[in-house]
């Protein structure tokens, strides 16, 4: 992912966390979402990795004309549930 990629996903970040929005039609929406997976799908020591799925999350319990929105929440469960350290619930 290159700097102004992150850059972009962290603007989307902000206006799903702070400002509890995610304007646009369903699937721009879901489009979103999408892209906050894809960018969650690397490890990372400075927990990007684990604000987009948390922000794909948020965006998926703003919007719930969200197409696919059930199955875009099990991956982002699923990822969380890679993500845990050993031995935790």
């Amino acid at each position: 992912m290159t700097g102004a990629d992150r850059t972009a996903i962290d603007a989307r970040c902000r206006e799903i966390d702070v400002r509890k929005k995610l304007d646009g039609e369903p699937a721009d929406a879901a489009a979103v979402v999408e892209a906050l997976l894809g960018a969650a799908a690397s490890e990372s020591p400075d927990g990007w990795d684990l604000k987009c799925v948390n922000s794909a999350l948020k965006a998926l319990d703003l919007r719930t004309d969200i197409p696919d929105a059930g199955e875009l929440r099990v991956r982002a469960i699923e990822m969380l549930d890679r993500k845990r350290p050993d031995g935790e619930a």
